[in-house]
């Protein structure tokens, strides 16, 4: 089967969509697929992550239709600082203005439509997969009339999938926009499946739950001494790292032999520089920036702190889960609640900010057998997600979405 990934995003980023792909299509490839990723990004960088290098990434170039490899990345021109300070502005006036964005998105598929369309001729798929309502939009825009199925793969919780600034459910607009949008859609996977509730205006349609994969170490055993607490996620504000570094400083004193150590895109950053030492912690608190390989990481940690506000299924956590560390995490995420409930780590009330979030880590700091009982019960849980699982799950739904499609549509000419 020839599977193609339409994809937006920077491989150069360290984001759990960039690496989720990557890993989807190595599995898929060595179930003997074709994959493409398709990626109409202007940053073409070799990817952060690793991956099966018989997977094809293609950027397309919508202002010429070329379809430019990894190799001829140097075909792409730089776009100048003025037309990044204008995108940047336009992408303010979206955040704000629900029924700009609209009208934005509607004016720029214009131009894309024709490019994509040929892009994607030339690959002629079986199956095509998207992250995002918009992008399920354009695909059904340029190809009014394809023979193959569009599967939305939502990375994230659907209800923030189309604008998270915009408040949907709340605007209006914006929950028009993405009612119309995923419409378009044939099929859909999600993370988990408390996700498929917001999918419940599309239930005659194939909606499949395939988590994140997650390799489990052979020896999760750590230092009987460990005294570390470790983060593992972007430094921005969905992630709330500022509630942990302040539920860090509440107990700190308490704790003079234990470190928290922070790691991903940012956490070396000067915010995080000046925000440890706002707060004191600029001798406990380690800032290492993003790693490839979190292993020893996890390995050195005893306590694993996310306290996200939203995510679809947290890689981090799920890799902390499976080295064996006693995990914390608010209870206003949905994902990582669900991974995490009926005594399986700890979740702090989102009601209670940075105070309940320091109390959680407080009461496992403070008890060694705590730990070691919730880092076993943590382990066994994501034991269920192992990658040849996963691997399996995305090559049966695939084949089903495929075959009811031609099936659907054969039917339809037959009347």
């Amino acid at each position: 089967m020839k599977v193609v990934f339409y994809f937006g995003w920077s491989f150069a980023e360290t984001g759990g969509t960039q690496r989720a792909v990557l890993a989807i299509g190595s599995d898929l490839v060595a179930k003997g697929h074709s994959v493409t990723i398709l990626s109409d990004c202007r940053e073409i960088a070799e990817p952060f992550y690793p991956y099966d290098r018989a997977v094809k990434i293609w950027h397309y170039l919508e202002e010429t239709g070329e379809t430019v490899s990894l190799e001829n990345r140097h075909k792409v021109s730089a776009v100048d600082d003025a037309q990044k300070r204008k995108k940047s502005g336009s992408r303010q006036l979206q955040r704000v203005l629900p029924a700009y964005r609209r009208h934005r998105w509607q004016r720029r598929i214009r131009g894309r439509l024709p490019a994509l369309q040929q892009a994607l001729e030339q690959e002629n798929p079986d199956v095509c997969i998207v992250f995002t309502p918009e992008y399920a939009s354009l695909v059904a825009n340029a190809c009014p009339q394809r023979s193959f199925p569009l599967i939305l793969s939502f990375r994230n919780v659907p209800e923030y999938q189309f604008d998270e600034a915009a408040g949907f459910p709340k605007d209006p607009v914006a929950g028009a926009n993405f009612k119309d949008n995923i419409g378009n859609a044939d099929a859909f996977s999600v993370l988990i499946p408390e996700f498929s509730r917001f999918l419940s205006a599309h239930q005659s349609k194939p909606i499949c739950f395939i988590p994140n994969g997650v390799q489990l170490p052979s020896d999760p055993a750590r230092p009987e001494t460990s005294q570390q607490i470790v983060f593992t996620s972007r430094f921005d504000s969905a992630k709330r790292p500022k509630w942990l570094l302040e539920a860090f400083a509440k107990i700190a004193h308490k704790y003079p032999q234990w470190t928290l150590h922070m790691y991903g895109s940012g956490s070396n950053s000067e915010q995080a520089k000046n925000i440890c030492a706002a707060l004191g912690l600029s001798q406990q608190v380690k800032l290492h920036g993003p790693h490839r390989d979190l292993s020893e990481a996890y390995y050195k940690a005893s306590i694993f702190c996310l306290p996200s506000r939203y995510e679809g299924f947290s890689n981090s956590l799920a890799e902390a889960m499976s080295h064996g560390l006693a995990c914390v995490a608010v209870d206003d995420c949905i994902s990582n609640r669900a991974l995490l409930k009926e005594g399986v780590g700890m979740l702090s009330k989102a009601g209670e900010g940075s105070e309940g979030l320091a109390s959680a880590l407080d009461t496992l700091m403070a008890n060694d057998d705590l730990r070691g009982a919730m880092g076993a019960r943590a382990r066994s849980q994501i034991s269920q997600f192992t990658p040849q699982r996963v691997a399996d799950g995305w090559d049966g739904f695939l084949k089903s979405v495929v075959a009811d499609y031609h099936q659907m549509h054969a039917g339809i000419k037959a009347s």
